[in-house]
């Protein structure tokens, strides 16, 4: 019975993949995340090692051995359930959008059904010039990053409210660089039902004709775990220029 809830709530998970906040900036992630990792014990991870993916229209990036692609019939399930969810919530499905898991989803492993991590890589294609060129650096004075960071706050907020979760914690968007390439970083924590907790840390980057958008979740009390891998995961991450 538990393997059957935790499934039900890892397909909600998928249901509101993606979401469009504006046509012309910032595409968001909805995290409907698996309610019971609350209640999983602790666990730990040992020594790790990462394996290089190349990815179509994205570039190279190192994944923990810890994590597995999805696939198999869990993504084909969630692929034809979020088509449905999309149409009837009115929210775009982005193509182009990988998703790691912890390692063992694939084929529910207990030891997988204790833990919850996600690396969401995608990239939204447009027309060639839509977006700043990748050499391009973002400079924002103090005063349009805290109109820029209000801005994108209050989207996030009003997005997650329709969903019935709640932003609880917000840090201030950064510009970050990572490889020489400039990006923005939002980190923040969703809440649902004033008790399960989920970190989540969004980076985009412009490319010229696309946006790519790398977003890692996990459970706030497994940072230890997590944060490092996913530290070593960002800043592995070569993006192919297309201009």
């Amino acid at each position: 019975m538990g393997i059957l809830i935790t499934l039900i709530l890892w397909l909600i998970d998928k249901f509101l993949n993606y979401y469009s906040l504006s046509q012309n900036l910032f595409l968001m992630r909805f995290h409907l995340f698996l309610l019971l990792i609350f209640y999983f014990p602790k666990y730990s991870i040992c020594q790790d090692s990462f394996i290089r993916y190349l990815i179509k229209d994205i570039g190279t990036i190192d994944i923990s051995s810890k994590l597995e692609l999805q696939e198999g019939i869990l993504q084909e399930i969630t692929d034809n359930v979020e088509q449905k969810i999309a149409s009837k919530l009115k929210y775009e499905i982005i193509s182009g959008k990988i998703t790691f898991q912890q390692k063992g989803l694939n084929k529910f492993s207990k030891e997988s059904l204790d833990q919850y991590a996600r690396i969401t890589i995608l990239a939204n294609i447009e027309t060639p010039g839509r977006f700043e060129k990748i050499q391009t650096k973002i400079i924002l004075s103090p005063s349009e990053l805290e109109t820029f960071d209000a801005t994108i706050k209050k989207q996030f907020i009003d997005a997650y409210g329709k969903i019935g979760m709640k932003v609880t914690s917000w840090d201030t968007t950064k510009i970050v660089e990572i490889n020489n390439i400039s990006a923005t970083k939002v980190s923040y924590k969703v809440t649902l039902f004033k008790a399960i907790s989920i970190n989540v840390e969004t980076y985009q980057f412009q490319n010229y004709d696309r946006e790519h958008v790398i977003t890692f979740s996990y459970n706030p009390t497994d940072i230890e775990n997590w944060g490092d891998i996913f530290d070593k995961t960002i800043n592995s991450l070569i993006i192919t220029n297309r201009r």
